[in-house]
């Protein structure tokens, strides 16, 4: 599965933006998952604790993930927006 989205990611035929930062959340989200659970349940022998850590911490970090990728796509923006005005001038 991981290799079918990631071929879906390298194709060009993804023009939206969105849906790419999308795919690319949800992939991210899974790969999180899985290497939470595994420290977790390695470090504490539990995999209760390693499934309830798998939950949260990577819950969180998806959402840190987003406005991250936001605001590195906001300052892209940006920064087009500000070379484009200066070489009207």
């Amino acid at each position: 599965m991981g290799f079918l989205l990631y071929d879906l990611l390298t194709e060009t035929n993804l023009e939206n933006i969105d849906m790419k930062t999308g795919i690319k959340t949800i992939t991210f989200a899974i790969t999180h998952f899985s290497v939470a659970f595994t420290v977790a349940w390695v470090l504490t022998g539990s995999p209760l604790i390693g499934g309830l850590i798998a939950l949260v911490e990577p819950a969180i970090n998806t959402v840190a993930y987003i406005i991250h990728e936001n605001i590195w796509q906001r300052k892209s923006e940006e920064k087009a927006l500000n070379q484009s005005a200066a070489l009207s001038c």
